[in-house]
Formats: C-alpha cells, structure tokens, sequence
C-alpha cells in the first residue's frame, strides 16, 4: 500500500465518501475500488477517520501490484500516472474535504463558494497541497485560487505563512481596488487581471464575496 501526497491534506468525509461509492469493512475501513487503463488496472482507496490514505494498483492480468508510476520511466507507465493521478483527484474532490484553510472567514468563503455555485476546491499540485482552485464547470475557467504563502511573497514583513484568496478583476478596476493592505497585485497570476485578497484581516467578508461574485461572473462564455 502506498500513502499518495495527494491526500496528505485532506480528510475523508464520511457521508461524501458513502455516497461517492466507498464502503466500509468489518474493521471501519473506508474502501474504495475502480478500474482505470479500460480494466487493466484496479485502484484500491483506503482509509480510515484520522488515519493516512493509502493506494493500492493491481495489474488484473497478473494478479500483482503495480508500481511502476510512481517512478515512471516509459510512455506506457507515464500514461498509468495520468489516469491513476486523474482517478485520485476526482475521488478527493468527491469524498474527502480539505484539512487545510481551518481559518473561520476562509471556511466561510468555501461554503459559501459550494452553497452559491455548487463547486468545490480542487488540490491540483502534488507539491504545494495547501493550494487549491475552483473553476465553473460550465467554461473549465478558474474564477478563485486559495493559496496559504509566506507573507512577504505578498510584500507583508516578514515570513508567516498566510492564507490568500485570487480573484478576477476587471482590468481598469485593478487599480482602484489594490490597497496593499487587504488587496494585492494577483500573486503568481497576470496583475492586469488579478488580485490576491489577504484573508488574515479584520476585512468585512461582504467586501470579499462582492469580490467574489464578480469573479465567477468573467469566467462565464463570452
């Protein structure tokens, strides 16, 4: 069994994970299984509440476990790790919730993002799991990123690790909006198209869903 790093951040949420398709053992595991490569392969999802995720690939022809992409070295097992990274993500967004973001104006920003347009995080990047984006289903565009960075990433002093929220902003409004004090240049984004909101501040969540609204509003078809 392996413990994948896309879960490292995340924890299962019992009744997603049920009514996602996990079952429970006689022990209190959750287990999930699911064929990816057109039934070469079964995934094995396993986990228990407050315990690591574990992953387990079974070759259907040999019986055996796979582990050739986890270190892929050829375009067949390079293809193995798109599917099974594919599969792990779909099912992370479907049965588990985020054990990252636990700051109460964030939590509030996330169940308002869920409750208003139905979308949840998405944790693309294996290598910064406290990142997250959401995207309308409808365009695949990105209207929110919630990114947790050192401070001074920012411009702030000093290297405090803080929660930031990216937003769309219309071009000639930019401007009138940065402060740098709540509202900064899009960090790690086009600046001519994006703000980094600082959510660690006493800012009016009300300011920051108006914000918000309008975000997900540029991302629809044009």
């Amino acid at each position: 069994m392996y413990e994948d790093p896309i879960f490292k951040e995340s924890k299962i949420n019992p009744q997603k994970a049920l009514e996602f398709g996990f079952t429970t053992d006689s022990i209190g595991n959750f287990v999930y299984l699911i064929p990816i490569m057109q039934d070469q392969f079964t995934l094995l999802v396993q986990t228990t509440e407050g315990s690591p995720v574990q992953t387990k690939l079974t070759d259907n022809i040999t019986g055996t476990e796979y582990v050739l992409h986890h270190n892929p070295q050829g375009a067949y097992s390079r293809k193995v790790q798109v599917e099974y990274h594919e599969a792990l993500l779909k099912i992370q967004k479907n049965a588990f919730t985020s054990a990252v973001f636990a700051e109460s104006k964030t939590q509030d920003i996330i169940k308002y993002i869920q409750q208003t347009y139905g979308d949840q995080l998405e944790f693309l990047w294996k290598k910064t799991p406290k990142n997250a984006i959401v995207r309308r289903p409808d365009t695949n565009k990105w209207y929110a990123a919630l990114l947790t960075i050192p401070q001074n990433k920012i411009g702030l002093i000093g290297d405090i690790e803080i929660t930031v929220l990216n937003l769309h902003v219309e071009p000639q409004k930019v401007e009138s909006v940065v402060d740098n004090r709540t509202y900064f240049p899009g960090y790690h984004m086009n600046k001519k198209h994006w703000i980094s909101v600082y959510l660690n501040n006493d800012e009016p969540i009300e300011n920051i869903l108006l914000l918000l609204d309008n975000s997900y509003r540029l991302g629809k078809k044009k």
